[in-house]
Protein backbone atom coordinates (compact mmCIF):
# COMPACT_ATOMS: atom_id res chain seq x y z
CA UNK A 1 0.00 0.00 0.00
CA UNK A 2 2.61 2.13 -1.00
CA UNK A 3 0.23 4.89 -2.92
CA UNK A 4 -2.95 5.16 -4.52
CA UNK A 5 -1.70 4.03 -7.91
CA UNK A 6 -0.08 1.06 -6.28
CA UNK A 7 -3.57 0.39 -4.27
CA UNK A 8 -5.13 0.34 -7.63
CA UNK A 9 -3.33 -2.17 -9.27
CA UNK A 10 -3.22 -4.62 -6.65
CA UNK A 11 -6.86 -4.02 -5.80
CA UNK A 12 -7.43 -5.10 -9.78
CA UNK A 13 -5.11 -8.07 -9.32
CA UNK A 14 -6.19 -9.30 -5.58
CA UNK A 15 -8.20 -12.61 -6.86
CA UNK A 16 -5.92 -13.55 -9.81
CA UNK A 17 -2.90 -13.70 -7.58
CA UNK A 18 -1.30 -16.94 -6.94
CA UNK A 19 0.51 -17.59 -3.49
CA UNK A 20 4.37 -17.99 -4.20
CA UNK A 21 6.28 -20.82 -3.85
CA UNK A 22 8.43 -20.09 -0.87
CA UNK A 23 11.85 -21.44 -0.08
CA UNK A 24 11.43 -23.46 3.14
CA UNK A 25 15.35 -24.20 4.26
CA UNK A 26 16.38 -25.28 7.24
CA UNK A 27 15.33 -22.80 9.94
CA UNK A 28 19.10 -20.60 11.35
CA UNK A 29 18.86 -21.01 14.88
CA UNK A 30 20.52 -17.74 14.47
CA UNK A 31 19.43 -14.77 11.93
CA UNK A 32 23.08 -12.66 11.98
CA UNK A 33 25.54 -12.28 9.13
CA UNK A 34 22.04 -12.10 7.07
CA UNK A 35 19.81 -10.23 5.04
CA UNK A 36 16.17 -9.49 6.49
CA UNK A 37 13.65 -8.89 3.39
CA UNK A 38 10.47 -7.95 4.82
CA UNK A 39 7.47 -8.98 1.96
CA UNK A 40 4.74 -7.25 2.19
CA UNK A 41 2.20 -9.32 0.79
CA UNK A 42 -1.12 -7.93 -0.41
CA UNK A 43 -3.45 -5.88 1.17
CA UNK A 44 -6.44 -8.31 3.49
CA UNK A 45 -4.78 -11.66 2.42
CA UNK A 46 -2.62 -11.93 5.99
CA UNK A 47 0.75 -12.68 3.64
CA UNK A 48 3.28 -10.75 4.95
CA UNK A 49 6.84 -12.85 5.33
CA UNK A 50 10.22 -12.33 6.25
CA UNK A 51 13.07 -13.81 4.28
CA UNK A 52 16.36 -14.83 5.71
CA UNK A 53 19.15 -14.97 3.53
CA UNK A 54 23.18 -15.43 4.99
CA UNK A 55 25.94 -13.30 3.15
CA UNK A 56 27.96 -16.28 3.59
CA UNK A 57 26.29 -19.32 3.07
CA UNK A 58 23.34 -18.35 1.08
CA UNK A 59 21.26 -20.21 3.39
CA UNK A 60 17.75 -18.91 2.93
CA UNK A 61 14.01 -19.43 4.25
CA UNK A 62 11.05 -17.30 3.55
CA UNK A 63 9.11 -17.53 5.97
CA UNK A 64 11.27 -17.32 8.95
CA UNK A 65 8.53 -14.83 11.40
CA UNK A 66 6.33 -17.79 11.11
CA UNK A 67 8.54 -20.58 11.61
CA UNK A 68 10.26 -19.20 14.43
CA UNK A 69 7.21 -17.93 16.27
CA UNK A 70 4.27 -20.30 15.37
CA UNK A 71 1.96 -17.83 13.77
CA UNK A 72 2.10 -16.00 10.66
CA UNK A 73 3.09 -12.14 10.46
CA UNK A 74 -0.27 -10.87 9.56
CA UNK A 75 -1.05 -8.17 6.96
CA UNK A 76 0.52 -5.84 5.18
CA UNK A 77 4.28 -5.11 6.52
CA UNK A 78 5.67 -1.28 5.63
CA UNK A 79 8.64 -1.23 7.41
CA UNK A 80 11.46 -2.70 9.87
CA UNK A 81 14.42 -1.53 11.60
CA UNK A 82 17.04 -3.04 14.25
CA UNK A 83 17.63 -0.56 17.31
CA UNK A 84 20.11 -2.63 19.67
CA UNK A 85 19.02 -6.31 20.36
CA UNK A 86 15.72 -6.20 18.83
CA UNK A 87 14.08 -6.31 15.93
CA UNK A 88 11.17 -4.16 15.19
CA UNK A 89 8.43 -4.44 12.21
CA UNK A 90 5.69 -2.63 11.51
CA UNK A 91 2.43 -4.29 10.36
CA UNK A 92 -0.25 -0.98 8.56
CA UNK A 93 -3.20 -3.36 8.63
CA UNK A 94 -2.92 -5.57 11.17
CA UNK A 95 -2.19 -2.39 13.17
CA UNK A 96 0.75 -3.62 15.19
CA UNK A 97 4.50 -3.75 15.81
CA UNK A 98 6.00 -7.00 16.30
CA UNK A 99 9.43 -6.58 18.54
CA UNK A 100 11.86 -9.67 17.77
CA UNK A 101 15.11 -10.53 19.06
CA UNK A 102 17.45 -9.47 16.39
CA UNK A 103 19.63 -12.81 16.97
CA UNK A 104 17.51 -15.35 17.14
CA UNK A 105 13.87 -13.72 15.25
CA UNK A 106 12.28 -15.16 18.47
CA UNK A 107 9.10 -12.40 19.22
CA UNK A 108 9.57 -10.40 22.71
CA UNK A 109 6.24 -8.18 22.22
CA UNK A 110 3.82 -7.10 20.08
CA UNK A 111 2.56 -3.42 20.47
CA UNK A 112 -0.57 -3.09 19.00
CA UNK A 113 -1.88 0.46 18.34
CA UNK A 114 -5.48 1.87 18.50
CA UNK A 115 -7.57 4.84 18.77
CA UNK A 116 -11.08 4.37 20.18
CA UNK A 117 -11.49 0.65 18.95
CA UNK A 118 -10.37 1.81 15.01
CA UNK A 119 -6.70 0.61 14.15
CA UNK A 120 -4.11 2.92 13.87
CA UNK A 121 -2.56 1.76 10.70
CA UNK A 122 1.18 2.47 11.44
CA UNK A 123 3.77 3.13 8.69
CA UNK A 124 7.62 3.87 9.55
CA UNK A 125 9.22 3.49 12.18
CA UNK A 126 12.71 6.11 13.39
CA UNK A 127 15.01 6.08 16.04
CA UNK A 128 16.60 8.24 18.60
CA UNK A 129 18.02 8.03 22.12
CA UNK A 130 16.21 5.03 23.36
CA UNK A 131 13.09 5.60 21.77
CA UNK A 132 11.12 4.34 18.70
CA UNK A 133 8.72 6.72 16.89
CA UNK A 134 5.51 5.07 14.96
CA UNK A 135 4.08 7.36 12.04
CA UNK A 136 0.49 6.05 11.46
CA UNK A 137 -2.39 6.67 8.82
CA UNK A 138 -4.90 7.65 11.88
CA UNK A 139 -2.82 10.90 12.25
CA UNK A 140 -0.36 10.29 15.18
CA UNK A 141 2.72 10.18 15.98
CA UNK A 142 3.57 7.50 18.95
CA UNK A 143 6.60 7.49 20.88
CA UNK A 144 7.80 4.10 22.51
CA UNK A 145 10.41 3.66 24.80
CA UNK A 146 12.44 0.68 23.43
CA UNK A 147 12.76 -0.67 26.57
CA UNK A 148 9.71 -1.08 28.10
CA UNK A 149 8.07 -1.34 24.70
CA UNK A 150 5.24 0.68 25.75
CA UNK A 151 3.66 4.06 24.24
CA UNK A 152 5.32 6.78 26.11
CA UNK A 153 3.12 9.27 24.22
CA UNK A 154 1.73 10.25 21.07
CA UNK A 155 0.59 13.44 19.19
CA UNK A 156 -0.94 14.38 16.31
CA UNK A 157 0.36 16.03 12.82
CA UNK A 158 -1.63 16.02 9.63
CA UNK A 159 -3.31 13.53 7.43
CA UNK A 160 -1.89 10.14 7.20
CA UNK A 161 1.76 10.74 8.47
CA UNK A 162 3.95 8.95 6.38
CA UNK A 163 7.81 8.76 5.92
CA UNK A 164 10.47 10.57 8.52
CA UNK A 165 14.00 11.49 9.30
CA UNK A 166 15.56 12.51 12.21
CA UNK A 167 17.43 15.85 11.91
CA UNK A 168 19.39 16.85 15.09
CA UNK A 169 17.32 16.87 17.79
CA UNK A 170 14.06 17.19 15.47
CA UNK A 171 12.14 14.62 13.60
CA UNK A 172 10.49 15.05 10.01
CA UNK A 173 7.34 13.48 8.76
CA UNK A 174 5.66 13.48 5.75
CA UNK A 175 2.00 14.12 5.71
CA UNK A 176 1.08 12.37 2.79
CA UNK A 177 -2.78 12.90 2.90
CA UNK A 178 -2.71 9.34 0.83
CA UNK A 179 -6.02 8.18 1.68
CA UNK A 180 -7.65 10.89 1.29
CA UNK A 181 -9.14 12.67 -1.89
CA UNK A 182 -7.97 16.11 -0.98
CA UNK A 183 -4.48 14.47 0.42
CA UNK A 184 -2.10 16.38 2.21
CA UNK A 185 1.24 18.94 1.05
CA UNK A 186 2.84 19.11 4.64
CA UNK A 187 5.68 18.05 6.53
CA UNK A 188 5.69 18.25 10.02
CA UNK A 189 8.24 19.07 12.08
CA UNK A 190 8.83 17.67 15.42
CA UNK A 191 10.92 18.87 18.52
CA UNK A 192 12.30 15.43 19.93
CA UNK A 193 12.66 17.33 23.08
CA UNK A 194 9.66 18.71 24.26
CA UNK A 195 7.70 16.00 21.70
CA UNK A 196 5.44 18.75 20.13
CA UNK A 197 5.17 19.55 16.59
CA UNK A 198 7.27 23.55 15.86
CA UNK A 199 5.29 23.77 12.26
CA UNK A 200 4.44 22.45 8.93
CA UNK A 201 6.31 23.17 5.54
CA UNK A 202 4.00 22.97 2.55
CA UNK A 203 5.94 21.18 0.01
CA UNK A 204 3.61 19.76 -2.55
CA UNK A 205 0.72 17.23 -3.02
CA UNK A 206 1.59 13.70 -1.21
CA UNK A 207 5.11 14.05 0.47
CA UNK A 208 6.66 10.78 0.95
CA UNK A 209 10.29 10.05 1.19
CA UNK A 210 12.48 12.35 3.09
CA UNK A 211 16.33 12.19 3.88
CA UNK A 212 18.77 14.53 5.66
CA UNK A 213 22.16 15.14 4.56
CA UNK A 214 23.99 15.90 7.73
CA UNK A 215 25.38 19.35 6.54
CA UNK A 216 21.71 21.20 6.90
CA UNK A 217 19.86 20.24 4.14
CA UNK A 218 16.95 17.79 3.76
CA UNK A 219 15.21 16.57 0.66
CA UNK A 220 11.70 15.43 0.15
CA UNK A 221 9.75 13.61 -2.67
CA UNK A 222 6.50 15.16 -2.83
CA UNK A 223 4.84 12.53 -5.74
CA UNK A 224 1.61 14.33 -6.71
CA UNK A 225 -1.60 12.51 -7.43
CA UNK A 226 -0.11 10.23 -10.55
CA UNK A 227 -2.24 12.37 -12.99
CA UNK A 228 -2.23 16.24 -13.68
CA UNK A 229 0.24 16.75 -10.49
CA UNK A 230 3.76 15.39 -11.29
CA UNK A 231 5.95 14.63 -8.63
CA UNK A 232 8.94 16.74 -7.84
CA UNK A 233 11.92 16.71 -5.26
CA UNK A 234 12.08 19.86 -2.70
CA UNK A 235 15.42 20.87 -1.04
CA UNK A 236 14.79 22.62 1.87
CA UNK A 237 16.85 24.36 4.79
CA UNK A 238 16.85 22.52 7.34
CA UNK A 239 17.76 25.58 10.04
CA UNK A 240 14.92 28.15 8.63
CA UNK A 241 12.62 25.57 7.69
CA UNK A 242 12.90 26.77 4.24
CA UNK A 243 12.53 25.82 0.49
CA UNK A 244 15.60 26.35 -1.53
CA UNK A 245 14.81 25.06 -4.53
CA UNK A 246 11.84 22.14 -6.30
CA UNK A 247 12.33 20.27 -9.37
CA UNK A 248 9.61 18.05 -10.87
CA UNK A 249 11.30 14.75 -10.83
CA UNK A 250 9.10 11.53 -12.04
CA UNK A 251 10.75 9.65 -9.29
CA UNK A 252 9.20 8.01 -5.99
CA UNK A 253 11.51 7.81 -3.48
CA UNK A 254 15.21 9.02 -2.67
CA UNK A 255 18.34 7.72 -0.91
CA UNK A 256 21.22 9.99 0.27
CA UNK A 257 24.71 8.80 1.15
CA UNK A 258 28.38 9.59 0.41
CA UNK A 259 27.44 13.24 -0.99
CA UNK A 260 25.21 11.71 -3.28
CA UNK A 261 21.46 12.07 -4.10
CA UNK A 262 20.04 9.02 -5.82
CA UNK A 263 16.31 8.58 -7.07
CA UNK A 264 14.54 5.85 -7.67
CA UNK A 265 11.56 6.53 -9.82
CA UNK A 266 8.90 3.79 -11.71
CA UNK A 267 7.32 5.03 -14.51
CA UNK A 268 3.70 3.73 -15.27
CA UNK A 269 3.48 4.65 -19.09
CA UNK A 270 6.69 2.43 -19.74
CA UNK A 271 6.26 0.27 -16.64
CA UNK A 272 10.28 0.51 -16.02
CA UNK A 273 12.44 1.58 -13.38
CA UNK A 274 15.38 3.90 -13.20
CA UNK A 275 17.86 5.15 -10.45
CA UNK A 276 19.34 8.30 -11.48
CA UNK A 277 22.39 10.29 -9.41
CA UNK A 278 20.77 14.00 -8.81
CA UNK A 279 22.99 16.84 -7.97
CA UNK A 280 22.93 18.13 -4.56
CA UNK A 281 22.99 21.95 -5.36
CA UNK A 282 20.79 21.89 -8.26
CA UNK A 283 18.62 18.88 -8.17
CA UNK A 284 19.76 18.56 -12.20
CA UNK A 285 20.53 14.68 -13.00
CA UNK A 286 24.40 13.25 -12.62
CA UNK A 287 23.62 9.92 -14.50
CA UNK A 288 21.56 7.94 -17.15
CA UNK A 289 19.50 5.40 -15.47
CA UNK A 290 22.04 3.26 -14.04
CA UNK A 291 19.96 0.23 -13.68
CA UNK A 292 19.36 -0.02 -17.01
CA UNK A 293 21.36 -2.72 -17.85
CA UNK A 294 19.24 -5.28 -15.29
CA UNK A 295 16.21 -7.19 -15.59
CA UNK A 296 14.11 -5.33 -13.11
CA UNK A 297 10.29 -5.27 -13.50
CA UNK A 298 8.90 -3.08 -10.98
CA UNK A 299 11.39 -1.63 -8.55
CA UNK A 300 9.91 -1.23 -5.25
CA UNK A 301 12.80 -0.42 -2.64
CA UNK A 302 16.68 0.04 -2.61
CA UNK A 303 18.93 0.77 -0.11
CA UNK A 304 22.91 1.21 0.55
CA UNK A 305 23.88 -1.58 3.12
CA UNK A 306 27.28 -2.37 5.05
CA UNK A 307 27.47 -5.17 5.10
CA UNK A 308 30.86 -6.70 7.15
CA UNK A 309 32.93 -3.97 6.14
CA UNK A 310 31.32 -4.25 2.46
CA UNK A 311 29.25 -1.65 1.07
CA UNK A 312 26.59 -3.00 -1.30
CA UNK A 313 23.14 -1.78 -3.26
CA UNK A 314 20.34 -3.83 -2.54
CA UNK A 315 17.55 -3.76 -5.03
CA UNK A 316 14.08 -4.95 -4.07
CA UNK A 317 11.83 -6.10 -7.34
CA UNK A 318 7.84 -6.52 -6.80
CA UNK A 319 7.69 -7.84 -10.45
CA UNK A 320 4.40 -6.01 -11.26
CA UNK A 321 2.96 -6.71 -7.78
CA UNK A 322 1.29 -10.61 -8.40
CA UNK A 323 4.93 -12.43 -8.54
CA UNK A 324 7.53 -13.76 -6.39
CA UNK A 325 9.54 -10.92 -5.28
CA UNK A 326 13.43 -10.83 -6.18
CA UNK A 327 16.10 -9.37 -4.90
CA UNK A 328 19.55 -8.22 -6.81
CA UNK A 329 22.50 -7.61 -4.55
CA UNK A 330 24.68 -5.09 -6.21
CA UNK A 331 28.37 -3.42 -5.78
CA UNK A 332 28.60 0.13 -5.90
CA UNK A 333 28.45 -0.01 -9.48
CA UNK A 334 25.07 -1.44 -9.70
CA UNK A 335 27.06 -4.56 -10.99
CA UNK A 336 25.13 -7.70 -9.90
CA UNK A 337 26.73 -9.71 -7.54
CA UNK A 338 23.92 -12.43 -6.91
CA UNK A 339 20.36 -12.32 -6.51
CA UNK A 340 17.52 -14.48 -4.67
CA UNK A 341 13.50 -14.78 -5.05
CA UNK A 342 11.70 -13.79 -2.16
CA UNK A 343 7.92 -13.33 -1.16
CA UNK A 344 5.28 -11.15 -2.14
CA UNK A 345 6.11 -7.47 -2.95
CA UNK A 346 9.63 -7.33 -0.98
CA UNK A 347 9.18 -3.60 0.21
CA UNK A 348 12.38 -3.34 2.60
CA UNK A 349 15.54 -5.18 3.88
CA UNK A 350 18.42 -4.78 6.24
CA UNK A 351 21.45 -6.52 6.88
CA UNK A 352 21.83 -7.98 10.24
CA UNK A 353 24.99 -8.35 11.81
Amino acid sequence: MRNSAIISIILVMLFSCKKPTLNQGEIPATITNSFLVLNEGLFQHNNSTLTYFNWHTHQQHDNLFESKNGWGMGDTGNDMGIYGSKLYVVMNNSHVIHVLNRYSGLLIEQIHLHENGIGASPRNLAFFQGKVYVSSFNGYLYKIDTTSLQVENKIQLGTNPDQMCVVQNELWVSNSGGLTTIGDSTISVVDLNTFSELQKIVVGRNPGSIVFDGMGYVFVVARGNYTDIPSKIVKLDATNKSIILAENRPISSVRYWNNQLLAMGYHYESSSSSVHILNTIDLSELSGNLIAHLNIQTLYGFEKLSVLGQDVLVLLDARQYIHQGNVLVCDMNFNVLFEFKVGLNPCKVLFNE
